[in-house]
């Protein structure tokens, strides 16, 4: 006899004391992501300010106490700006952290810049991820009418319902907008760079938030013979009954967190590193290629297309991110001075 994995779990990990509010799995492992995402960003960040160490002119709190402490008897900011890069040039990365010492107070150290650009992102991705995968859900995959009845079901993200491809339009929305912040903070760091740094933390992110759905029985995957087959005791939305299934999810937080792993490491390497967009052409072709290919595993979601697609909804809305993908990599752009 075969032995199924029989799968009914809490969806909740404890209780808030005093204001009883639960905290459920999905969302600990969903703001898992988003922390441990600030971090691989930040260090993302610092690498690219060591190659590109030099002041900017928002990097400037007094302009009047540099010009005094550079002996300088022009009160042209450019000037004083250029003045002050100029002596960096013997060795840029370690003369700007001898000048971040000794202009405290003056001028905005690399270590409070690269806190400060992450934590902008940070907002940034956080609200493009909620509001893009929750609207995308809602427009992609469920019945409009029903949330016009009680429309705060649109908030409840905690109990799941999130579209990755709704995501990704977020995000990619969201970077553009951060990237026109940018310009003045740090030239280099255009819109698809940001998108090169936020696609690895992003990968992961995806492995954590499929782990949540593993728990929440959620997004399930077709009835399955096979011993690794999965009887989910609660699944949300099944419609053939308590049987055993693919656990689609686990295959898609593996692939994510393999996809995190090769993103990682081929962002070490210079060439791509300073390439705009290669490293997010990688991640839009590999998780929406797996993404494609997995969907023909998973049960009917959309609430659009007829019950028996050719293909589903997922499938239609990873092709365009694919294409965009294969373009985006033949696109050859490394890192300049002035990417705008």
């Amino acid at each position: 006899m075969i032995g199924w994995i029989y799968w009914n779990p809490s969806r909740w990990l404890f209780t808030l004391p005093i204001v009883d509010i639960p905290i459920p799995i999905y969302g600990l492992l969903f703001a898992s992501g988003f922390f441990l995402g600030y971090y691989i960003f930040s260090s993302l960040i610092k690498k690219l300010l060591k190659i590109f160490p030099e002041y900017s002119e928002t990097d400037i709190l007094s302009y009047e106490a540099l010009r005094l402490e550079l002996k300088s008897t022009t009160d042209n900011k450019f000037q004083l700006l250029q003045t002050l890069n100029e002596k960096l040039l013997s060795d840029p990365y370690q003369k700007r952290l001898e000048w971040d010492q000794k202009l405290t107070g003056i001028v905005l150290s690399l270590k409070k810049k690269i806190y400060f650009i992450a934590d902008k992102a940070l907002l940034y991705m956080v609200v493009a991820t909620v509001v893009g995968a929750r609207l995308g859900h809602f427009l992609f995959y469920e019945n409009p009418a029903e949330y016009l009845q009680d429309p705060l079901e649109i908030l409840k993200i905690w109990e799941g319902g999130l579209a990755s491809h709704g995501a990704a339009i977020g995000i990619i929305l969201a970077m553009v907008l951060l990237s026109q912040k940018m310009k003045k903070i740090f030239p280099q760091l255009n819109w698809i760079k940001l998108l090169d740094f936020v696609s690895i933390p992003a990968a992961l992110g995806g492995c954590f938030i499929r782990v949540g759905n593993f728990f929440n029985q959620e997004i399930l995957g077709r009835p399955t013979q096979m011993f690794w087959g999965v009887v989910f005791g609660s699944p949300m939305g099944a419609t053939k009954g308590i049987i055993p299934r693919h656990p689609v999810q686990l295959y898609e937080a593996g692939f994510y967190l393999l996809t995190f792993i090769i993103l990682w490491t081929v962002a070490k390497k210079k060439q791509f590193f300073l390439s705009n967009g290669k490293i997010f052409s990688l991640f839009l072709i590999l998780v929406f290629s797996f993404r494609f290919l997995i969907e023909f595993f998973k049960e009917h979601q959309s609430m659009l297309l007829s019950s028996q697609p050719f293909i589903n909804m997922g499938q239609y809305l990873s092709i365009p991110l694919i294409i965009a993908g294969f373009i985006l990599f033949k696109t050859k752009k490394p890192l300049g001075n002035q990417p705008y």
